[in-house]
């Protein structure tokens, strides 16, 4: 039984009562992928229904996005939306033209946009209108010809290719796909580009491979957009510019491979106490976004173990009672020294992560925090300032105190994160995922996040008791309004 998403449903039904001019124009054998989200749906548009659609897809909750320079063709837009019932993206590849060549080239138009929405069909099983299967065969066999290199010449196509081409020759007609090539190359050419279209199997012989390059291009030469030059030097250029910027994605630099939020990017912390699930819910929240987004993973923890080693010296620094030791031996100055040093690094670490998620953030990116910087003392936590103004005793101690205050005022001031997404969980609740901890810090932590204050960040509550899965569905819900 064929399905399909309820988004991908309303979406086109709505293009069809508002007798939008498209159609799917390519790899419609696996349409039914596209409309679940499993693939990309390439849908050409009319130009002339450009602002009409884009209004559709605004009141569809879809986003439009923005490639990176060497993926980037004219005429053609993404788009991305989300299916409220199941979590899935839904990928549109939005065509006012039709590029093909050369993988991150692109240097020849189609010129037969007019003519495939014309000529496009009805499926009555989505209800989506899709090219006419004897003009998809014309065009992928134009598209393989046009983008094959001298080099694969014979090589057998992939599986996905054979098996798109026999979906289409099992639905096309030997009269119409003659009398549209010779409508489109003349009789003579025209005929000839037939006999290969409709003989052509798992490769692409010799003899064929050189007629597609040199009669029936020189028909389309004038919507050529680069000559054969520029076309490779623009793929030698661009292929250099992806595997450099790859290679420094593996160092502390980021940069942009992947595409980005058309409007200003959006930055969301995921707060709550240990077992409330922060850690999984942005590590699969990242791999959900990041498949067609740039996204940036923040962590804001630290090493539980390097943690209960600063405890160790908070306890030999510091009496119960919340006065400082009179002891002035060494060791004891060393560590309390190195308490505030440490309490003073964590802030300024804060402090520069916030300012380069930041600038990413502006730039279209979405940042996803494990964790935030709060106003609340909470030692151990690594969520606020660690030094407490009981022992504040002296001048060194006094600076120290307003060093770190004077840094996460900073933070609230200026990097206040756009959604914070606090996940509530009691406990008693919490200690059963992480029997490890103790029940007395998580309590105290509970409190402090209860009476944190994240500026003018929108903050969303969210039950994370419930399971994996429906959490996730719901943050995804949420997030996507956010953005």
């Amino acid at each position: 039984m064929r399905t399909q998403l309820q988004t991908t449903r309303v979406l086109f039904d709505t293009f069809n009562k508002k007798k939008l001019t498209y159609c799917s124009w390519k790899s419609n054998e696996h349409l039914e992928h596209g409309l679940n989200g499993e693939s990309d749906l390439d849908i050409l548009v009319s130009e002339r229904d450009k602002e009409l659609c884009k209004e559709i897809l605004y009141r569809n909750n879809f986003k439009q996005l923005v490639s990176p320079s060497w993926m980037h063709y004219p005429l053609v837009e993404d788009w991305i939306g989300l299916d409220q019932e199941t979590g899935k993206l839904i990928h549109v590849h939005l065509h006012y033209e039709l590029p093909t060549g050369k993988k991150l080239v692109k240097e020849q138009l189609l010129p037969w946009t007019d003519k495939i929405l014309k000529t496009r069909i009805f499926d009555d099983n989505f209800g989506v209108y899709v090219i006419n299967p004897n003009f998809e065969l014309i065009t992928l066999v134009l598209r393989i010809g046009i983008k094959a290199r001298f080099t694969k010449v014979r090589s057998k196509f992939p599986e996905n290719i054979i098996k798109e081409i026999n979906y289409l020759r099992e639905r096309s007609k030997r009269k119409k796909v003659l009398s549209l090539c010779r409508e489109l190359f003349g009789d003579k050419e025209g005929e000839k580009l037939a006999n290969i279209i409709l003989n052509i199997k798992t490769r692409i012989s010799l003899s064929d491979f050189l007629y597609l390059k040199k009669n029936i291009q020189k028909n389309i030469a004038q919507y050529k957009r680069f000559n054969f030059l520029k076309t490779n030097l623009l793929y030698y250029y661009r292929a250099l510019k992806i595997r450099f910027f790859k290679l420094i994605n593996k160092t502390f630099f980021q940069h942009k491979t992947k595409k980005r939020l058309y409007s200003s990017g959006i930055m969301i912390a995921f707060v709550g106490i240990d077992g409330s699930g922060k850690s999984t819910a942005t590590d699969r929240l990242y791999n959900w976004l990041s498949v067609y987004l740039n996204v940036r993973k923040i962590y804001f923890g630290w090493n539980n173990s390097f943690v209960s080693g600063l405890k160790k010296i908070k306890k030999n620094v510091f009496k119960g009672s919340g006065k400082q030791k009179t002891s002035n031996t060494e060791s004891t100055f060393r560590q309390g020294f190195l308490f505030y040093c440490f309490a003073i690094f964590l802030a300024l670490s804060k402090y520069r992560k916030l300012k380069n998620a930041y600038r990413l953030r502006n730039s279209g990116n979405v940042i996803l925090a494990d964790r935030y910087p709060t106003n609340r003392t909470s030692f151990g936590s690594s969520d606020g300032p660690m030094i407490d103004e009981k022992y504040v005793t002296n001048f060194l101690t006094r600076t120290f105190f307003t060093l770190e205050n004077k840094i996460y005022r900073s933070i609230r001031e200026k990097y206040d994160p756009d959604v914070v997404i606090r996940l509530n969980i009691s406990p008693s609740e919490a200690i059963k995922r992480k029997p490890n901890h103790n029940i007395s810090d998580l309590n105290k932590k509970h409190k402090i996040l209860n009476c944190a204050d994240f500026g003018n960040s929108k903050v969303v509550n969210v039950d994370s008791t419930k399971d994996l899965e429906t959490l996730l569905l719901k943050i995804k819900n949420i997030l996507w309004k956010m953005i």
